[in-house]
């Protein structure tokens, strides 16, 4: 038998064994208040009730929690967050099952909502409309984003000692369970003059830093997009990935256009 506090611990404990740190501080802001929340309570013998109740409290802007501008307490969060909150705690029960057999019978969890649709680019006003609400910082990281398609991951890692300047290539790492794996993204001129800008007088260090000095990671960069597009009044489904996608479709309008011309030329 295991105190929920105690299996939450041990959940953390592993994790740390095995994914990235933001996949940790995922798992402890979700988990965190449930942990909290139930604490002492042996986890096989959580109630139901008590379980809906919880989820009630967490999925729900409370008085002890900052609460964003335009939202008052007791208004619902954000299915994406609903869903995040839902889905870590079967995770834990998962591991309570699998790993540490304190589990026989899973507990039914909430349906989880259906997560906001995010497959529209933003259009050319609504980049400039961002940029002009953003740092200086910001908009080389974003640009370099939309100019080379890699994930924010990659650039908010990237270091100045991965740069090979002679060949024009980032190399980048994508995190494979413990490991890291190479991806190398080619150096435009225009990614190199975001990068260069970037850089200063510096020889080493992240390539990319926030308006302190600091390094980005993907949360803080996601986090200044959607301040930079609340600030600038844009409602619409658009996030920060959606810069490697502008990438990708500029790709192929390319390719499309050049298909043409060959027709044409034929």
């Amino acid at each position: 038998m295991m105190q929920v506090k105690e299996v939450y611990a041990e959940f953390i404990y592993s994790i740390e064994e095995s994914k990235t740190e933001s996949t940790k501080k995922f798992y402890q802001g979700r988990l965190g208040p449930f942990a909290k929340h139930f604490a002492e309570v042996q986890f096989h013998e959580i109630h139901p009730m008590d379980l809906e109740e919880y989820f009630v409290i967490v999925n729900h802007w409370r008085e002890d929690e900052p609460i964003p501008e335009g939202k008052r307490m007791g208004d619902p969060k954000a299915p994406d967050t609903v869903r995040g909150n839902i889905s870590a705690v079967g995770t834990l029960q998962k591991f309570a099952i699998e790993e540490l057999g304190v589990l026989k019978i899973p507990f039914e969890l909430p349906k989880k909502p259906t997560g906001r649709k995010r497959t529209r680019l933003p259009t050319a006003s609504e980049v400039e409309a961002i940029k002009e609400n953003s740092t200086k910082s910001f908009c080389l990281i974003y640009e370099a984003l939309r100019v080379c398609g890699a994930k924010s991951g990659h650039l908010t890692e990237a270091k100045i000692s991965d740069w090979d300047r002679d060949r024009n290539i980032l190399s980048v790492y994508d995190h494979v369970g413990t490991g890291k794996k190479v991806r190398e993204i080619p150096v435009t001129q225009r990614l190199a003059e975001l990068m260069l800008e970037s850089i200063g007088e510096r020889n080493e260090g992240r390539i990319f830093r926030t308006p302190h000095q600091l390094a980005w990671n993907p949360n803080s960069l996601s986090a200044a997009f959607r301040r930079a597009k609340n600030e600038a009044g844009i409602d619409a489904p658009i996030v920060l990935t959606s810069a490697r996608h502008e990438h990708d479709a500029n790709i192929l309008k390319e390719k499309l256009l050049r298909d043409s011309e060959e027709r044409e030329n034929s």
